[in-house]
Formats: C-alpha cells, structure tokens, sequence
C-alpha cells in the first residue's frame, strides 16, 4: 500500500492559481510512490472539482464551512479535523500554503504531532529513507538552502509559488471526491484582560490583502513614500517593497515582495517604479491584475502587466496624493 501525502489548500473566493500549481506539481513529482490527498477548506465548485480531479489526485476532500466565521480557517475545530483527516491516511508529508491561515495552521499541527516544519518551501523533493528534502530562500535569497526532518513520523511544511505549468491528466475516475459539511465553533476557554485599546492605523497583511502598492528602487525621495503611505493609509490599501527597495531604503524586510518575501494574490496590484525583476515577479504572479509605472518602455514588468503607464513615476505619485488629499480634506 502506498504512503500518503496531504495537501490543504485554501479558499476565499475562487481557488487561487497558486493552489493548481502546488497540487499539479506534486502530484507529478510523487504520485508513483505515494496517494495524494486534497484537502480543500472553503468549499468547491463544480469546475474546481473537476480541475483538481485532472491532476491525477486520489482523493478530494472538500470542507464547506458556516457563513459566520468562515474565514477562520485556523479554528480550533478546523485543526481538529486536519489532524484527525492525517492520522486516517497515514501521511507522511503534509503541504500548507503559505499564507497567514495555512502558516497557523501548519504550526498547530506541527506541535500536535511533534514533529519540525520547514516554512515557505520553493521545492521540494524526496531523499533516502523516506525522507523529504526541502529548499528555501536563504540569506536574502542570495542562496538556497536543503533541509530535512528526521525521527518525525510525518513531516510538514508550507509552500510558496511553484512556476512549474500545471499539468492536467484526460480523466481520473479513481479519485474520490468527498464533501464535509463542517460548522465552526466559536473558541472559548481563554480569558483576555483589555488592558488598552488602540486605533487600528491601517492593516498591512500583505497575503490577504486585495489592493497593493508596490514600490521599486525607482522610487528614491523619501518624500514620495510618505506621500504612498498616505494614500495607501486612507483608501484602506497596504504597501509593498521589491528586494531593492528594501535594500536601498532599509525598510521592514516583512514588507518585501517576492520569492525571498511575501507572496501575494490581490486583485490589484500597482506597481510603482519597479523594474521587474525574476525574484520579484514571482512573489506578484498571482495578482489579478497588474498596473506598472514607469518611465522605462522597456521595463520587463510591462510584459506581465495588464495596464502599462509609461511616465514619470513621481508626476503619478504627486498625482495620486493630490486627489486622495482633496477628497479626505
């Protein structure tokens, strides 16, 4: 009988592209010596279903969840069920995205069933012994480094964007598809004393945030940060750097974009003088629509955006804050 491997992957609205590529990718790399298991928290739909069928999984497990609380994925009864749904398989290796729910969820399940968990993946791969190899950006992205887990009964990790194309298969009757129903309890059983309240200033969770703007190396006056942060600040969007940016800036490195930072899937994504480069591109591959500023024509952003403005960054940015300040005056 073969070993398992699980995969749990995450919905809000539609399956993101970044979900296919992880299944697609390890489906391809271990369905030959292991069953691959989805779990896929936030409900299907019909052409969801049929799509992650066609990378040759062996069971689906679809998770529909109550309205109310609908996006706490990392409920205690969610990871309840992820725990019981492992120890039923026997797996040996459990995926997580790596998002903010999929990086509490793993780090909960990694304590229950005491075993290491590597964050932010970018390949993994199988070794000697049934032992995963893992790889991740290392040292600013500047290396790669391969890590293992030993004298764990299964191991975890999460995973960031896997550029491989997705590979689909013509049928797969074998798989099984089951749906659960699961109703989220409200967790109790923690006291909290409020000691202060403070003025929530503006949220920065760069994962789940639907607007983004993203500033480039290209971006050099201090004064036009400021002035994005003010418009970021009152329309209720976050900000973004490039590996440059923060380099050059010495800005928070937990605002980085990109394969040795964040990786993000707004549905829109500006990006202010910014070049575009590999390591950068793939942390914005998800994003639903991309807008690049910059005065370079031949920026490599321009060939992955949808809208391109070819003009003075900082005549924009001016722009921008002109607008957003006579409104909120």
């Amino acid at each position: 009988m073969k070993n398992n491997i699980c995969i749990v992957i995450e919905k809000q609205e539609d399956l993101t592209k970044n979900a296919y590529n992880i299944v697609s990718y390890i489906s391809g790399q271990f369905q030959k010596e292991y069953t691959i298991t989805v779990i896929c928290l936030g409900g299907c739909k019909k052409q969801e279903i049929e799509k992650l069928k066609r990378l040759g999984i062996f069971e689906l497990i679809i998770v529909e969840l109550n309205d109310v609380l609908s996006c706490k994925f990392q409920n205690k009864s969610i990871v309840d069920f992820i725990e019981n749904e492992l120890k039923k398989c026997k797996s040996s290796l459990a995926i997580f995205m790596a998002t903010s729910n999929g990086r509490m969820l793993a780090a909960r399940l990694a304590i229950r069933f005491s075993c290491g968990l590597v964050a932010e993946c970018v390949n993994i791969r199988k070794g000697d012994d049934k032992v995963f190899i893992f790889q991740r950006a290392a040292l600013s992205g500047s290396v790669i480094a391969e890590i293992i887990c030993v004298n764990s009964s299964i191991q975890m990790c999460t995973v960031k964007n896997f550029t491989p194309p997705i590979v689909y298969v013509e049928n797969n009757d074998n798989c099984t598809v089951n749906v659960v129903k699961h109703k989220l309890i409200e967790e109790s059983g923690i006291e909290v004393e409020e000691i202060e309240t403070i003025e929530k200033k503006h949220d920065n969770n760069l994962e789940d945030s639907r607007v983004i703007l993203g500033l480039g190396s290209g971006i050099k006056k201090r004064e036009l940060t400021k002035r994005v942060n003010y418009i970021a600040t009152k329309l209720g969007v976050s900000i973004g750097y490039t590996r440059g940016f923060v380099e050059i800036n010495g800005e928070n490195q937990s605002m980085q974009i990109g394969q040795s930072g964040k990786i993000v899937s707004p549905k829109l994504y500006i990006a202010f003088g910014i070049s575009g480069a590999t390591q950068h591109l793939v942390g914005i591959n998800n994003s639903k629509c991309i807008i690049s500023i910059n005065q370079d024509k031949d920026a490599p952003i321009h060939m992955y955006s949808d809208y391109i403005i070819i003009e003075d960054t900082e005549q924009i940015i001016n722009l921008m804050y002109d607008i957003v300040k006579k409104i909120n005056e």
